[in-house]
């Protein structure tokens, strides 16, 4: 005599998983999204429209000019900021970022302390002779210029410039109450791939 099997229903349970797609709907809603932070409004200039302006330039421009090149000593960079071709202050002295680059992670650490040591004197206003000379020397452009603060700032740094000391640079600009700056279109070689 054959023996009756009862089969069970066999059912999946998705409550589980439709809990945790209610949580990840529910984090996904709920999170903040992130913006750019510190969006900077860049105007470069098109094809040619570079020899258009040294030709006849529509309005007066303030030229600040950021150029680095090799320090006397080893493994640092000089950077020297020129406002309409006159030196600001003494030369902005950094380490090379090809030099932290090779360095272990502890002598990197102990070498950005210092760095950060140096930087407070360098790049702040209130200490560096070469900001306050930038700051004293954009006010006087402001009040002989008919647009004063209105107008433009064309900011040109070669691609060794510091990325901390263009910010300390545009820090002194947005100090010195201008509006308007325009960006040099960096050479296209930089672009080019290895």
């Amino acid at each position: 005599m054959a023996r009756k099997v009862e089969l069970e229903d066999l059912a999946i349970d998705f409550t589980s998983m439709i809990d945790i797609i209610f949580q990840l709907i529910i984090f996904f809603l709920l999170m903040p999204f992130k913006g750019m932070e510190g969006v900077l409004d860049s105007y470069l200039p098109n094809e040619g429209s570079a020899q258009q302006t040294t030709k006849n330039p529509p309005e007066t421009v303030f030229n600040i000019i950021l150029r680095s090149e090799p320090a006397g000593e080893p493994g640092k960079i000089a950077t020297r900021l020129t406002f309409n071709n006159v030196p600001m202050g003494r030369d902005i002295i950094t380490l090379a970022p090809e030099t932290i680059a090779q360095m272990s992670s502890s002598a990197m650490r102990q070498a950005l302390k210092e760095e950060a040591k140096g930087d407070e004197e360098q790049l702040h206003p209130d200490r560096s002779t070469t900001f306050r000379d930038l700051l004293a020397a954009l006010e006087k452009a402001a009040r002989g210029s008919e647009k004063g603060h209105e107008t433009s700032i064309l900011l040109d740094a070669n691609p060794r410039v510091p990325f901390k000391v263009v910010l300390a640079v545009l820090n002194c600009i947005k100090g010195g109450k201008y509006t308007k700056l325009k960006f040099i279109r960096p050479p296209d070689e930089i672009w080019k791939a290895d």
